[in-house]
């Protein structure tokens, strides 16, 4: 897999997070509660477009035939996106704090998103360590592949299942399957198809407010 193709894929995921935690604001501020501004959600769909921009650039503007070395860019690219990381945790607390105000099929979706975000801090810590590390092991083309398995493979392949696990629990119309709760899964299942399918060379899904 490229270089630019692998860094695509962390801040595919927390966008994909964002999206179900705004989804889970619109809920909340819907029943008349007070969420967290739905401008914050913009902007973090704004950083993660200018991650995405800037490790796309760093990882094509270098000469072929030449060893991959993370350059300035892409690793502007990571900081940024650690930023998100921290602001989605933050988002995730606020809207906790409201999590009462929800259907019990949209608190596990809430739930889904917490247990998945610390992969995705595993996953942002290999994309540092191999960006500002000088370790052969870390590299992203020719690292040690083990590595690679346990600290990025892994971690994304546990964020999609445990987001797909909850989704399939609730029914496209709304209605958790077989308990009557109000849920959203078909918006959130095609959400994280798009994640996964960014990470190996698709499209990059286009952030979204209900």
């Amino acid at each position: 897999m490229s270089p630019h193709r692998r860094e695509r894929t962390a801040p595919s995921l927390l966008q994909s997070l964002a999206n179900i935690i705004s989804n889970r604001n619109n809920s909340i501020i819907n029943r008349g509660r007070k969420g967290a501004p739905p401008i914050l959600f913009r902007v973090i769909g704004l950083l993660v477009l200018v991650g995405l921009i800037l490790s796309i650039v760093g990882t094509t503007s270098q000469d072929n035939g030449v060893m991959y070395k993370p350059n300035g860019k892409s690793k502007a690219s990571i900081c940024i996106t650690l930023g998100v990381w921290v602001c989605t945790v933050g988002l995730v607390f606020i809207i906790n704090s409201n999590k009462h105000n929800l259907p019990a099929g949209e608190k596990r979706l809430l739930l889904a998103v917490a247990i998945s975000l610390p992969f995705v801090l595993i996953r942002l810590i290999y994309s540092l360590i191999s960006a500002f590390s000088h370790s052969p092991r870390f590299s992203i083309v020719s690292g040690n592949v083990t590595i690679y398995l346990v600290m990025a493979l892994l971690e994304e392949m546990v964020v999609v299942i445990t987001c797909l696990a909850v989704g399939v629990t609730l029914q496209p119309d709304g209605v958790a399957a077989g308990r009557g709760e109000p849920g959203s899964a078909e918006e959130e299942m095609k959400v994280f198809q798009e994640a996964r399918d960014n990470g190996y060379g698709q499209s990059v899904p286009a952030p979204y407010t209900r």
